[in-house]
């Protein structure tokens, strides 16, 4: 029974490790993200980066051919705000590729 205990807090220990190991990577792309688009004109974040989420307007003629390319999600059809996704195998190159193909778009 004692043996037991320590596998499972063992492999708990495991788990919560690797769990917050994914966070940080995610939230250090969404943040590179956030940097990276922050500047670029005709981007508007109009909500506060709390997660792996950035909530973004960009002009309509450039949502479908990024869509195109990149899965998102319509968040507010209304106002055509955007949620994009970092999630833990987002790498740095996939946020500077998404960045350059969202300039060229604009």
């Amino acid at each position: 029974n004692n043996h037991n205990n320590l596998s499972w807090n063992a492999l708990n220990n495991t788990v919560l490790s690797n769990i917050n190991n994914a966070l940080l990577i995610t939230n250090t792309e969404i943040g590179s993200l956030r940097d990276e688009i922050k500047n670029i004109k005709g981007v508007i974040l109009t909500q506060k980066v709390q997660a792996n989420s950035l909530f973004v307007i960009i002009p309509p003629h450039v949502v479908e051919p990024l869509r195109n390319q990149y899965r998102f999600y319509d968040w507010n059809t209304t106002t055509g705000e955007l949620r994009w996704m970092c999630s833990f195998d987002t790498s740095e190159e996939d946020v500077m590729n998404f960045t350059a193909t969202l300039k060229s778009l604009l």
